[in-house]
């Protein structure tokens, strides 16, 4: 009895353990991570298959739609009998590949996994979703497919789905994706992350009215007159060196250019945008470019024709690779020109050069003012001033020094201009006529950055002076992302509207109204 006693409360105690151990947390330490495959696998079906779908078909034996670690070990022995892959390493994959059982792998696990591949029908099928009325009212059809993050490298298959209207295809290899064309229906698409050189360069849907094609490598701007419905165009982050193929589309409402290279503010002309954003590009002014006297001109035109281009002449300055360019360097780099210039001239032009007055010379600085000659500004584009719609611009990050170029906007209400090289406080006059603008944002820039607090207050009751009432029309709300207080706007005109009583006050001479017996 004693025994059997003993045995009951064992197998209790052990039933109490594994109990425990299933309601305990799995340690953080234990957790399997994913883990990349093996590089032998890859380049072996990389150089048998140039489509991934048929490296499937070639592993799964059995055709049942799966491929257990039997078959892709087989299937891996007939391809190549000298590759040698462990067991471990295939249940690895297997396990990291797949998101159910954990031992087989399907078609479309294997496909997001290994590597590029082509659209195919069943792909699509398992990512639509969204299920609405179709355009002529006869019944009801999925609309939305996402398949990002996939590989895919063509979505020819996808011409058969007529009633999609949003796509999402963003973190692919996709080059070429005329075959939209055949979606009357499509209302959105976002191709982000790909590797497109033309912007959507297929049959115009009219009802196309948003597209994103950031990331990826568009150099120029194409024509998008037939896109005529389009409002929502996000080129940001590609290679574009000048804004064009735009000028028809009056209905574009919002217009992402963040990241590029381009040079100047033009071909803007009547559009009806509302939101413009150009931040961190090449833009040395508000209105055409930063001219060079004829000196410095002549410096660049003999730099230009020892370089085919200024980004080459950059690296070639840069001794030590890191970027950016000291006194000493950008000076040394000038005087290897021939003929060399005067060193007064390569003084005038390190301090155009150099707009945050810290001793060297970023990229950005470079490429922003050293452009060509024979850009020279005869006939200068009218820039921004004819954008009646405008609520919101974004300059920030731009080597741009003066802010004339604003015309009218009645509708401004913010403008970005951090990280800029605005450095005298006066060129906010060419603000003060905006009548609804509510948001100025001048952090980071020279004319904000000011040791101390006193500093920085004074610039804060300055700008507000300038920008609004009695002096200007604006109804500044913030500035610089902080609250402009009503505290402050009374100080703005105790300290610097001259017709201020308060003003006054702090001119006065006192000792003349004291009697005279006072003063002796």
């Amino acid at each position: 009895e004693t025994k059997e006693n003993d045995e009951e409360t064992s197998s209790a105690n052990e039933q109490q353990q594994q109990q425990q151990q299933q309601q305990r947390p799995f340690p953080r330490w234990q957790r399997r991570k994913q883990m990349v495959v093996d590089s032998a696998v890859k380049d072996l079906l990389s150089e048998r298959f140039e489509d991934m779908k048929k490296a499937f078909m070639s592993l799964d034996l059995n055709e049942d739609g799966k491929v257990s670690l039997k078959e892709m070990r087989a299937g891996l022995a007939l391809m190549d009998a000298t590759v040698s892959v462990s067991d471990e390493e295939l249940r690895k994959i297997l396990y990291n590949a797949s998101s159910e059982d954990r031992t087989s792998i399907d078609l479309d696990e294997f496909l997001s996994y290994f590597g590029p591949h082509a659209l195919y029908v069943n792909e699509i099928e398992r990512h639509l979703s969204r299920v609405a009325a179709t355009a002529d009212g006869r019944g009801f059809a999925f609309v939305e497919l996402s398949i990002k993050n996939r590989k895919l490298t063509d979505i020819v298959a996808i011409k058969d789905y007529v009633h999609l209207r949003f796509l999402d295809f963003s973190h692919n290899m996709l080059t070429d994706v005329s075959c939209l064309g055949c979606l009357p229906q499509l209302v959105k698409v976002d191709l982000s992350h790909n590797q497109l050189t033309s912007i959507l360069s297929f049959r115009p849907p009219l009802a196309l009215r948003e597209a994103n094609y950031s990331h990826n490598q568009v150099s120029a701007m194409n024509d998008l007159s037939g896109h005529r419905f389009l409002e929502v165009l996000d080129l940001s982050s590609n290679s574009i060196s000048s804004i064009g193929g735009i000028s028809r589309n009056f209905a574009l409402k919002r217009l992402i250019l963040d990241d590029n290279e381009i040079m100047e503010l033009a071909n803007l002309n009547d559009l009806r945008i509302r939101y413009l954003s150009i931040a961190n590009n090449r833009l040395s002014a508000v209105i055409g470019f930063e001219g060079f006297q004829e000196d410095e001109v002549e410096v660049f035109r003999n730099l230009e024709a020892c370089y085919d281009e200024m980004k080459l002449a950059f690296d070639a300055m840069d001794a030590n690779q890191d970027g950016i360019l000291d006194r000493k360097e950008f000076l040394r780099g000038l005087k290897l020109i021939d003929p060399p210039p005067d060193e007064k001239v390569l003084h005038k032009i390190l301090d155009r050069l150099d707009k945050n007055r810290d001793g060297t010379i970023d990229k950005v600085e470079f490429l922003s003012l050293a452009r060509r000659h024979s850009q020279a500004v005869l006939n200068v584009d009218n820039g921004i001033e004819r954008l009646g719609h405008l609520v919101e611009l974004n300059l920030s990050g731009n080597v741009i020094t003066r802010l004339n170029g604003f015309g009218v906007h009645p509708a401004l209400r913010k403008i970005d201009l951090s990280s800029t090289a605005v450095e005298a406080i006066d060129e906010l006059k060419n603000l003060a006529h905006l009548p609804l603008l509510e948001e100025l944002n001048l952090s980071n820039t020279i004319v904000a950055q000011q040791g101390d607090a006193s500093q920085s207050t004074c610039f804060r009751l300055k700008a507000i002076h300038i920008l609004n009432p009695p002096q200007g029309k604006c109804k500044l709300k913030l500035l610089n992302e902080q609250f402009v207080s009503a505290e402050e706007i009374v100080s703005s005109l105790n300290f610097y509207d001259q017709e201020h009583p308060q003003y006054q006050d702090t001119r006065r001479d006192d000792a003349q109204d004291l009697p005279p017996a006072l003063y002796q």
